[in-house]
């Protein structure tokens, strides 16, 4: 059986173990004043809520209440189970039949039973006793028949000692049909505040669309109520982010414990890789006090990086309930920058503790902007002292440097209601003429004017503004109403889509919400969204694309590694494409945020915070030139380098990177990299997951990335070629020393090392005569230049460069592939692209290890291109080997060299049949040794 617990999305199929029967704690009440807000089936999505305590295998909570609506329920005879009080009023009409139902039972006979005709129901249980010092556990089935817009949904009400209502949890909602009764459960339920009593509901309501439904019905059986003594672990920024010099320190609050038991409390801290790293196991004692005990674990101080906390409660040896947190361990921020391109978004509003914690978290976390929404921060239920809340969050962020953005998403219920329930967005309302909506967005605008500067139309995946003819009215009209409560207020307008940005419009800003090219290789429901705060002058797809943000992967995609290099690899190439801000959503999601729902950090929250802070504010330097030809990106802060870089295939890479360099890894583990004695290099191990180096010198960076030759390209052409070794003095002060140029075997220069003098600033040339060998192929060749100077002190460091052979003006392509008959082809491809167009004519050889030279003739190849093909018997013999063309030009300088290992990505399996020339055209006309 699938079981529902709090609040998760399933259908159960099968009934559940119901426990034995505890009679309430009835209390006779009339029409309950806690049942005013009716139930909605849209309303269970809200309520949903993520804990991290459940109860373990093999236990069972003690029951607290339980019904079965069976015999001896209706002692009155009035068809309604004794002490149960049923909903009156507007819109829960007396027609609308609730009552026991002999006939039909999960288990024996007996079942609660709503008709639907047209109108909403609800009865509620007597009230039940309970207390704030467990945790409680709730249990029900359900069955429906002929439900299309109603649904059935149970609640649980906890109530205060004077019957207010202070926390409603409410079931999945089960519609249509269920001739099998579906289980659901709801726990852990943790009461919160002065709670004294629980209410049971059982519910009849609006499931889809704005008309209920006039047949069918709904059942309800087996509703059951049981307790758990209540575990706790401190949840607060100081429990969740510790200094990397301070002992970690854990405190658990246990309750609830029964009298006839052995009681304990086992605690562990494991590492990412789920290690036990420490453990520690303390006996407990059952207690009838109305407080928690505290137990305080102390362990002494662990390296930096992401550790997991498990509190176990056992009774009697087993294990009855326990609970999980996270801790990062880092080295706190102790001043946070004011200025910096990274920020986070939020969903929803957000309870007062992570509205407290958030400010310090944030600066902890490299963060700069924040969107929130705003649009219900005034909304009817809420009050003056929750805005006040509101604005005392950006208040407190803001002396934090970090500028926040609201949202205007959701509009208040009184505008929504005027709209379908299935809407395209917040474009709806603002189409409408301003006296529709004007009295909604005042009293917000103007109560957050003097903290919100930015203001955004729509949630980051709002796309209701494409398409419409009137946006740039639509957009005029709203500014101007928000800039006569709030001057300078900056408008911009969410885009969620990979259409053009329309010419016409012209807000502050554009957000946009874009996916990339490969996104539709990952797997169903998992493509990633990416976020930017654009400027509004490249109203293009193109410069949108070079400048969006990801949004992280789900858990299921990739391991954590693997989803921490994705985020941190598109926060580089958003970084890199100069997009002013760059967001990622969403960031208390349960699955894939940067915090858990409690405020604690989730797995992916160092390696953004490791990067955000490595990155803020930084200036983009360009890229080196790497030995294993890594991808890289460095950036330059503060007079200090950092360079990020990856390889997918693993690889060692060597080369000079300043005095004290040191590699952190996605964790903000740093250690430093030791110099080769001889040489002063740095040697550094390069996988898929980004590596962080930083202490990087940044003279020697801004040096290597200005260094290479003038050109950096030759003509595929027999003889030399002039060229010229660049670059600038990138130190403060003057330098003096040498440049050495180091050449692949075969290869010829006129002059092999120069003397270099130049001032700060001064830039440098050294004219070079190149001659590649004959044999040399198209494409690039590495080059190295080796540098020895003195500045502060002396320095020897290498620049790879690669010299391309080929002007791109003629090309050669070859391409093999193994036939179905077994027989190897070879497709040679020679494109012309001269400017003024030139005629050629080539030789062209095949060669082919211990075996005979195969030609062509290419004729007067004007523009465009010229195919030829080889083929060689028994292709799987040739798969591996390296096989060579060349091609001389008859009557000219050029010659094409292509080299290639055979069979390098042929498919699996052998491709399918097309026509080819017959057997006896196998051989060219012409054959030599």
């Amino acid at each position: 059986m699938i079981s529902l617990w709090l609040l998760a999305w399933q259908l159960a199929t099968s009934p559940a173990d119901t426990g034995p029967v505890a009679a309430a704690s009835p209390v006779s009440v009339s029409e309950p004043a806690w049942s005013a807000d009716p139930v909605s089936a849209a309303e269970v999505v809200k309520s949903a809520q993520s804990s991290s305590v459940a109860p373990s295998a093999g236990s069972r909570p003690l029951p607290v209440f339980h019904i079965d609506f069976g015999r001896g329920i209706d002692r009155d005879l009035d068809g309604q189970p004794d002490g149960w009080v049923r909903r009156r009023g507007a819109g829960f009409p007396r027609y609308v039949r609730c009552g026991l139902d002999n006939a039909s039972g999960s288990g024996e006979a007996g079942s609660l039973r709503i008709q639907a005709n047209g109108g909403a129901a609800a009865i509620y249980s007597p009230l039940v006793r309970i207390d704030n010092l467990h945790t409680y556990y709730f249990e029900g089935k359900m069955r429906t028949e002929g439900l299309r817009h109603d649904a059935a949904i149970l609640s649980l009400s906890l109530l205060d000692h004077r019957r207010r209502r202070l926390q409603r949890i409410l079931s999945p909602a089960v519609m249509g049909d269920h001739r099998e009764w579906v289980s659901v459960r709801l726990g852990p339920i943790v009461p919160e505040g002065d709670v004294h009593f629980a209410v049971i509901g059982c519910h009849l309501a609006l499931g889809k669309g704005d008309r209920h439904d006039i047949g069918g019905g709904a059942w309800f059986d087996e509703l059951s109520l049981g307790r758990l003594p209540r575990l706790e672990l401190d949840s607060n920024f100081f429990s969740h982010f510790l200094s990397e010099d301070a002992p970690i320190r854990v405190t658990s609050r246990v309750s609830g414990l029964d009298p006839g038991y052995a009681y304990s409390l086992d605690l562990s801290l494991r590492n990412l890789a789920d290690a036990v790293v420490a453990e520690t196991s303390h006996p407990l004692q059952s207690s009838t006090a109305s407080e928690p005990e505290s137990i305080l674990w102390e362990t002494p101080r662990r390296e930096p990086g992401f550790y997991r906390v498990a509190a176990v409660l056992k009774r009697d040896g087993t294990p009855l309930t326990s609970q999980h947190t996270t801790l990062a361990v880092l080295k706190l921020v102790t001043e946070a920058r004011r200025k910096g391109e990274f920020g986070w978004s939020l969903e929803h509003d957000l309870p007062k503790q992570l509205r407290d914690e958030l400010p310090q978290i944030a600066a902890q976390a490299g963060v700069n902007w924040l969107k929130h929404p705003l649009w219900r921060a005034l909304d009817e239920g809420k009050t003056a002292h929750d805005a006040g809340q509101v604005a005392r969050l950006f208040d407190r962020l803001r002396a934090q440097g970090i500028e926040t953005i609201g949202v205007l998403d959701e509009p208040p219920a009184a505008l929504r209601n005027k709209f379908a329930q299935q809407w395209l967005g917040v474009a709806e309302v603002f189409r409408l003429p301003p006296p529709v909506w004007r009295s909604s967005l005042e009293p917000v605008v103007a109560r957050f004017s003097s903290t919100v500067h930015h203001w955004q139309l729509g949630s980051d995946f709002d796309g209701s503004f494409q398409g419409i003819p009137d946006l740039p009215v639509t957009l005029q009209t709203v500014h101007e109403e928000i800039r006569r409560l709030s001057l300078n207020a900056a408008l911009g307008l969410a885009w969620a889509s990979a259409a053009p940005l329309p010419t016409t419009a012209r807000p502050s800003f554009w957000s946009l919400t874009v996916a990339p090219d490969w996104a539709g290789t990952l797997p169903l429901g998992t493509a990633p969204r990416w976020l930017r705060l654009a400027a509004p002058d490249a109203p293009n797809s193109e410069s949108r694309r070079d400048a969006a943000m990801y949004h992280a992967v789900t858990p299921s995609l990739a391991e954590v590694e693997q989803r921490a290099g994705e985020l941190v690899r598109q926060m580089v190439f958003a970084k890199k494409s100069g997009a002013p801000a760059i967001f990622i959503g969403d960031i208390y999601h349960p699955r894939h945020g940067l915090l858990k729902p409690n405020g604690a950090p989730a797995e992916l929250f160092l390696p953004w915070r490791t990067y955000a802070l490595a990155l803020q504010g930084a200036e983009l330097l360009g890229s080196l030139s790497l030995p294993g030809g890594s991808p890289n990106t460095v950036f330059a802060r503060d007079g200090e380098a950092v360079m990020v870089l990856w390889n997918d295939q693993p690889t060692t890479e060597t080369l000079y990177l300043g005095e004290e360099p040191r590699a952190i890894d996605l964790w903000g583990r740093a250690r430093p990299l030791a110099a080769h004695p001889a040489t002063g290099e740095h040697s550094l191990a390069v996988n898929s997951s980004p590596s962080l180096i930083a202490g990087v010198s940044e003279p020697i960076a801004r040096w290597s990335i200005a260094a290479g030759f003038e050109q950096g390209k030759m003509r595929s052409e027999y003889g030399g070629h002039l060229d010229a070794i660049v670059g600038r003095n990138t130190f403060p002060q003057g330098v003096s020393g040498t440049v050495s140029l180091i050449l692949p075997d075969g290869w010829e220069t006129d002059a092999r090392e120069w003397s270099l003098h130049a001032g700060a600033g001064e830039s440098f040339r050294f004219p070079v005569y190149l001659t590649a060998p004959a044999t040399a192929t198209l494409g690039q060749h590495r080059l190295m230049l080796d540098f020895r100077i003195v500045a502060d002190r002396p320095y020897r460091f290498r620049v790879p460069c690669d010299y391309t052979i080929g002007l791109g003006d003629v090309t050669l392509e070859v391409r093999d592939r193994r036939l179905p008959d077994g027989r190897l082809e070879i497709e040679q491809i020679v494109t012309n692209r001269t400017e003024p167009e030139e005629v050629l004519d080539f030789r062209c050889s095949l060669f082919i290890p211990h075996a005979r030279r195969h030609k062509m003739q290419i004729t007067k190849l004007g523009r465009g291109l010229d195919r030829k093909y080889y083929y060689l018997p028994n292709a799987d013999r040739y798969r591996g080997q390296t096989l060579s063309l060349r091609l001389e030009q008859d009557g000219g300088r050029r010659v094409l060299n292509y080299r290639w290992v055979v069979g390098a990505d042929w498919p699996a399996a052998p491709p399918p049949a097309v026509d080819r020339p017959p057997a006896e055209f196998d051989a060219p006309m012409d054959h030599q040794r």
